[in-house]
């Protein structure tokens, strides 16, 4: 029965370092198209400088905003799953069953009190995407991957 007991938290553990693999390799691609679409930008800014294509660089620079929330999504789904969470006074990286951050001292929300926290981009003028208004929980985006990675062994 002990023995069984171990099994289980060491499938757990390889899940769990299975799944912060596959959001790092998705974060890794946003990063990557990211930094491309922004090559790109500024190779257009460069050669159309006299008569600047306006609209076709605002889609970029919109493009380039959905972006930093995915991979800033991403980036709170692997330390989730890592079972961390950052401080946003100093960022450090804390155990998320931590009240106060060990660095600074500052005082982590509540889950709750976060619940209702404004959209990271109020989906400026040049966002083409919309953008979720509340934040996605760590939970979720983790759960989400979950699901889909069940989806891909089935198939």
């Amino acid at each position: 029965m002990k023995g069984d007991i171990s099994m289980d938290k060491f499938m757990s553990f390889a899940k769990n370092v299975a799944k912060v693999s596959e959001l790092k390799a998705k974060k890794l691609s946003r990063v990557t198209t990211k930094n491309d679409l922004l090559f790109r930008l500024g190779e257009q800014v460069y050669s159309q400088f006299p008569t600047l294509d306006v609209e076709a660089i605002n889609t970029m620079i919109g493009e380039a905003h959905r972006l930093d929330f995915e991979i800033e999504s991403l980036e709170e789904a692997i330390n989730y799953a890592k079972g961390l969470k950052i401080c946003k006074q100093c960022g450090a990286a804390m155990k998320s069953d931590m009240a106060f951050c060990g660095k600074c001292g500052a005082k982590f929300e509540d889950p709750v009190e976060s619940e209702e926290a404004e959209c990271k981009c109020d989906k400026c003028d040049n966002c083409e995407d919309e953008v979720p208004a509340k934040d996605v929980t760590d939970e979720e985006l983790f759960n989400k991957g979950a699901e889909s990675e069940d989806k891909d062994t089935e198939a």
